[in-house]
């Protein structure tokens, strides 16, 4: 239970990243006497950090210690704390639990398998565009904490990964909005069915405004299935054959339109030729009917404005004799690297699938490419279970173990009219610290390339 103020509590802070240094900032101004615990041992600037807001370190060999000397424990979401879960669970804070008590404003929360950072940061530059002042937080890189600092803004948007909503006792945003679920962490959720019920923690809230894929529509609890502040968004709905009562809305495409649907009347809302060029068709779904439902006005979509994503999203990098270079390194599940495909085509894709599966089954997808694609190239630690699963598909494929040899093996069989593209399908933590590092070595690759071809 979130008290009202931490004063003389002693707070345990496990992580020194983002939301580590977020927490201790806040902390700090609430008086309390604050350890932090990290996997790695302060350098010079952690240790200025820790004398800033007057807190001690100790080790990760001292974690029981940890959990029973203080009195709450906050840690970072990249964490599994599951050993100690059901041991301290009394003691166990989230970012999210303290920023839903101290925040007083009304926010929009956004999670999802994929797409979530894309949604958010599009339905941020929307706002901006029509003049509403916006924020973002959450998974996006920005600490929940830091706004509690902040003026506040008109709308604030907060993305969500399964990790910070696990340990979460309450939200209540005005809008949740889940972009899509496919299995994704069972690492770490163990099952497909634990995950999704860390991502249904979002709709808990019986006076928040929801927007969810019509697919979960017999997944969520009943009272949410039924409530009319429920709405729905599908790509390919068909408007006589729709699951929702009649005071429920379904968002979707029809005939040239993206349309609202209610009760058997459809309403058109926008041209498709009026959206911008920029991610997928389903984002843009997602991204403008938050905005109608939020301020029950249609956007005006200025092609004068500008809508960029952050890299590493089906991201043109270069192009060279006719051969695009895509770095789609975001792609950490196999439902991304298929969307990425579709995306490309007509072009003769060669896809550079590697990483590590999170405990997901990555065989169907190689079914899913036949016809697709013109070759995949498997790299990483399970280069060998990959190619498994492409020769058990009937798709060329070659075997590399790391990155530089695949990007090398790629370019060795493209010609005009070929994109090769990076869509890992897989985390980075094979080869890489992240997949920012993976994206920007792709990228550093195609630049030596075209040098070395120029020569």
């Amino acid at each position: 239970m979130i008290t009202s103020q931490f004063r003389d509590k002693k707070v345990g802070i496990w992580g020194l990243g983002t939301v580590g240094i977020s927490a201790l900032n806040f902390f700090y101004q609430q008086q309390a006497y604050i350890q932090v615990m990290d996997h790695q041992v302060p350098d010079e600037k952690s240790i200025k950090l820790l004398e800033k807001y007057q807190a001690t370190y100790i080790s990760q060999e001292q974690v029981s210690l940890f959990w029973e000397s203080n009195d709450y424990i906050l840690a970072s979401p990249g964490i599994d704390i599951r050993a100690y879960g059901h041991i301290y669970k009394d003691k166990i804070i989230t970012e999210l639990d303290i920023f839903e008590h101290y925040y007083k404003h009304p926010y929009i929360a956004v999670t999802g398998s994929i797409g979530k950072t894309s949604v958010v940061t599009l339905l941020d530059t929307l706002f901006n565009h029509h003049n509403i002042q916006s924020q973002t937080a959450g998974n996006i890189g920005r600490g929940m904490l830091d706004l509690l600092n902040l003026q506040r803004s008109e709308q604030t948007i907060l993305e969500l990964s399964s990790f910070q909503l696990e340990y979460t006792k309450y939200i209540s945003p005005k809008l949740s909005v889940i972009t899509n679920i496919f299995e994704n962490h069972l690492d770490r959720h163990d099952t497909f069915v634990s995950y999704k019920i860390a991502k249904f923690k979002i709709l808990q809230s019986p006076s928040t405004q929801k927007l969810i894929p019509l697919e979960l529509w017999q997944d969520v609890p009943y009272p949410i299935q039924q409530d009319p502040r429920t709405h729905f968004f599908s790509l390919n709905a068909r408007p006589n054959t729709l699951p929702i009562n009649k005071t429920q809305k379904l968002y979707t495409y029809y005939q040239d339109h993206l349309v609202c649907i209610q009760d058997g009347v459809i309403c058109p809302i926008i041209p498709v030729k009026d959206l911008p060029q920029v991610s997928f068709a389903l984002n843009w779904l997602i991204v403008i009917a938050s905005y109608v439902i939020l301020l029950q006005k249609i956007p005006q979509l200025n092609q004068n404005h500008s809508y960029t994503l952050p890299n590493n999203r089906c991201q043109l990098v270069r192009e060279y004799k006719g051969i695009s270079f895509y770095n789609d390194s975001k792609s950490t599940i196999m439902e991304s690297t298929l969307m990425a495909i579709d995306s490309l085509q007509p072009q003769k894709i060669i896809v550079l699938i590697g990483g590590l599966s999170k405990g997901a089954n990555r065989a169907p997808f190689f079914r899913a490419f036949q016809s697709k694609i013109l070759r995949v190239i498997c790299f990483g630690r399970e280069a060998d279970t990959l190619a498994s699963y492409a020769q058990q598909a009937n798709l060329n494929f070659d075997v590399c173990y790391d990155l530089r040899t695949a990007f090398s093996t790629a370019c060795s069989y493209a010609t005009a009219g070929t994109a090769i593209l990076l869509s890992p399908g897989g985390s980075s933590y094979d080869l890489f610290k992240n997949y920012t590092e993976r994206g920007q070595q792709f990228c550093e690759l195609v630049t030596d390339y075209i040098i070395s071809q120029t020569k």
